[in-house]
């Protein structure tokens, strides 16, 4: 009899470029290889790693298993005793690691054990389990038990979220993000029909999706080969709801289109390096890991590795909005023809990017540069955002909400007060900020301290402090202000209310103090921001320099604005913020800041 268990189920991604026009044996060779290489590289006994590859024909199922043995370099009790100890203990623990391929319908399903996760990690479906939820979701009915889901405007990491048996699924949809990581209580209605020969009408079972598919509940081989034909049949009606407003892309050509459209604007960054009056492009906004997000945030270094390029002295780069400019610039040096676009492809999508942490000397994340790019890009008229190797768009209606909401938050935070300097043509982010220089007036541009800056400009009044963030821009870089606002008002509120005194404040300001003439009291002004009268302040200032809109209202700038990043940003910043209690959220085009006239 065979044994029951609990599994995942994944599915290769049909749109991966290393798999395209192979048949399924050579798609699984391929993948192998691949892992083969690593292991490769990676052991240097590598018999260790022993393999198996079996094949299987199975009624509508082609079935191919690879297992693989590998020894346990870091067994925590080997590294964590001395060696006078240690040495005495024979510590070879060896693991055995399986990955069960499963052809059906043209498409390749996985489940794994042991470490078969490091195998098809680079060709799956990242959002495959949602996809299909979608195809049998009912948000208003679902009760969610735990969700993820990753922002459109912060990427900084998923936010995950534990919910009540109450919670429906549409309670808690943001339109702004998209569902990474679902955990669903099975409703009656699928136990009567998709689930009726794996699960008891009178069991409550959870549905668990993401990059996966997987019923909580444990099921045999047999039970398994039915659950995937009910999952194909979900996969291929085409009949899903909207679990997010960013509508994924799902017609193969166009996807297509739209990577080779954002490596054409890669290949201009590359070919255009050395021209001093040209930037790198506005379209890539940011690079991070597609899937490690958290991992690649926390990292203190990154490095950029060019495919067969070998160098003695590793560059390592310690500013992660540098990444993208370092691999540009790396890439260039390369080349000995720029119009050799296929070379370039070829360089842009080998390049890995590798973060560290705590000098260690293993790779903390390893990505491709390619995988590594967040987009927000115009392709035929039409805007598009890639998220996590996944492209996204956005119907017009939401967008036309989308500008009516920007607006009214503007109007109803923006910034009554006149404590901010109109910009200067020639201004750039760090001259604006030396422009303020009155006796309650402080810079705090570049005191950063635990990789959050506090503020760019600190204003403290007798019954008012502001904690002002500046951006010289209103489009896809709006996304690092949102960024900095959120993660300053966040640390901000938690330290002053820590009962073992401000650390992160205070060592901010003893920061600032070491490096600057006009210096601040801590000690004072701890207790002015701990007196509940007094009110705590933080602004979102941005400078909409498009020079299309002079003589524009603020809010007209909004809307004629191209960025909806720019947009989502203004909203959800104040949302999260007024979500602070005893913080106070305003925004400020600086643009709309009427020049003082000289007397």
């Amino acid at each position: 009899m065979n044994k029951k268990v609990k599994l995942k189920i994944f599915c290769i991604d049909k749109n991966n470029s290393d798999l395209k026009n192979l048949s399924f044996e050579e798609k699984v060779a391929k993948i192998i290889d691949n892992h083969t290489g690593f292991l490769k590289a990676t052991y240097k006994d590598y018999e260790l790693a022993s393999r198996t590859f079996e094949s299987n024909i199975d009624g509508d199922f082609k079935i191919l298993s690879y297992g693989f043995h590998l020894p346990q370099d870091n067994f925590y009790w080997k590294t964590f005793l001395p060696p006078e100890i240690s040495d005495k203990h024979k510590f070879d623990i060896i693991e055995f690691s399986f990955v069960l391929f499963i052809h059906y319908n043209d498409n390749i399903y996985c489940s794994i054990g042991g470490s078969g996760a490091s195998v098809i990690r680079k060709y799956i479906d990242t959002k495959f389990g949602i996809d299909i939820y979608s195809g049998v979701a009912k948000p208003d009915e679902d009760v969610v038990i735990e969700g993820g889901k990753r922002s459109i405007t912060t990427n900084i990491s998923q936010n995950n979220n534990v919910y009540n048996f109450n919670q429906t699924l549409l309670e808690t949809l943001d339109y702004s993000e998209i569902p990474t990581k679902l955990k669903i209580v099975i409703r009656e209605e699928l136990k009567k029909s998709i689930f009726k020969d794996l699960i008891d009408e009178k069991e409550k079972t959870l549905m668990e999706v993401g990059s996966y598919f997987s019923i909580r509940k444990k099921i045999s081989f047999d039970e398994l080969k039915k659950l995937i034909i009910e999952i194909d049949k979900i996969k291929n009606n085409g009949n899903f709801i909207q679990l997010s407003l960013f509508q994924k892309v799902k017609n193969d050509t166009l996807y297509e289109k739209l990577d080779s459209h954002l490596l054409e604007l890669i290949i201009k960054d590359i070919a255009l390096y050395e021209q001093v009056s040209y930037h790198l492009t506005n379209n890539v906004i940011e690079l991070i890991h597609p899937s490690k997000i958290d991992l690649f945030y926390e990292a203190d270094k990154y490095e950029v590795k060019i495919p067969y390029q070998k160098s003695d002295d590793t560059e390592y780069i310690i500013d992660r909005k540098r990444i993208y400019v370092k691999a540009i610039q790396s890439i260039y040096s390369t080349l000995k023809d720029l119009s050799d676009y296929d070379t370039m492809t070829k360089k842009i999508k080998g390049t890995k990017i590798l973060s560290f942490v705590n000098e260690k000397e293993k790779p903390h994340t390893a990505e491709s540069l390619f995988n590594h790019i967040t987009a927000e890009v115009t392709f035929e008229g039409l805007k598009y955002f890639r998220i996590d190797k996944s492209w996204y768009y956005l119907e017009d209606s939401f967008i036309e909400k989308l500008n009516v909401e920007a607006k009214e938050l503007y109007e109803k935070y923006e910034l009554q007060k006149t404590i901010l300097n109109s910009w200067n043509e020639d201004d750039n982010e760090d001259s604006y900020n030396k422009s303020h220089i009155g006796d309650n007036y402080y810079v705090f541009d570049k005191k950063i301290l635990d990789n959050i800056e506090l503020c760019d400009l600190l204003i403290i009044e007798e019954n008012d402090i502001y904690f002002v963030h500046v951006k010289n821009s209103f489009s896809a870089s709006m996304r690092d202000l949102a960024l900095q606002v959120k993660l300053s008002a966040k640390r901000f509120i938690n330290d002053i209310k820590n009962i073992s005194g401000s650390t992160y404040f205070r060592n901010t300001i003893e920061k600032y103090n070491l490096s600057s003439e006009k210096k601040i009291d801590f000690d004072s002004i701890f207790e002015k921001v701990n007196n509940p009268t007094y009110n705590l302040n933080f602004v979102m200032a941005y400078n909409n320099n498009n020079k299309t809109f002079v003589g524009k209202k603020a809010t007209e700038k909004i809307e004629l604005s191209q960025s909806n990043i720019a947009k989502y940003c203004l909203i959800n910043t104040i949302k999260e913020v007024n979500g602070y209690t005893g913080l106070k959220i305003f925004v400020q085009d600086i643009s709309a800041i009427q020049k003082q006239q000289p007397e």
